[in-house]
Formats: C-alpha cells, structure tokens, sequence
C-alpha cells in the first residue's frame, strides 16, 4: 500500500503471498513502475531502510551514516512521518476484520488466485 499522510491509499498491489517481502512487491506498483504519473517534479515518497534510495523514494540512513546526530535525527523524523503508513494498514484491519487473517491454506495457484480475489472483492464491497 501508498498511502497519503492523511492515510488516503494512492496505490496498491494485489497478488502476492503474504511472506512477499514488500519491498519486492512494491517494484511492481504502478508508482515504482512509472514514479512521473504518479509524483510531480520534484515531489518524492517515504520509503523504510528495506527499499531501494531513487530520487523519488528517500529511505532512512543506514550504518555508519545513521550514527552521525544530524542523521539519526532525520531518520527520527522520518519514522514520524513513516508511522502513518503502519497507522493506515491499522485502520484497514479494524475496519475490515477480514484482513487480519485469511483463514484458508493455500495449497496451489488457484487458492492464492481465490484468496486475492476474495480480499479484493470485501474491499470492493466495502
């Protein structure tokens, strides 16, 4: 999920298994695949240290860099701006409790297939 500060979801990518890393997931969004649609000149997203640094994504800093005050104090302030993003997941499980947990095994292609369909369609409906 892309969200707004305000929690609005921009963008999102459906499909994929729930131990998908998202930072593998997210290469595949429309706004990884083209950032010029979806960011302004100039505008940029907030991305956690597990995501590629682009001129459109800023990630935190990492070691050694994230020891130097400055540095430790934008990644601080970066994880204040950052929380919304746990915050909206949040708001979408308790708003819709089916997505705290899919209660079906998936066993081959076709039940993934129906597991994302079925979370699509409680969204939709919803």
């Amino acid at each position: 999920i892309v969200n707004t500060p305000d929690c609005r979801i921009v963008d999102y990518v459906a499909g994929h298994c729930g131990s998908a890393h998202d930072s593998t997931v997210f290469v595949e969004s429309s706004l990884a695949l083209k950032p010029e649609v979806w960011l302004a000149p100039n505008e940029f997203v907030w991305a956690d240290s597990a995501y590629s640094l682009r001129n459109w994504c800023i990630t935190p800093y990492h070691r050694p860099e994230h020891n130097i005050p400055v540095n430790r104090k934008f990644n601080y302030h970066m994880a204040c701006v950052r929380i919304k993003a746990e915050h909206t997941i949040g708001f979408l499980k308790g708003h819709f409790s089916s997505l705290r947990g899919l209660r079906q095994q998936i066993k081959d292609e076709r039940d993934h297939e129906l597991a994302v369909y079925w979370v699509i369609s409680c969204l939709i409906l919803h």
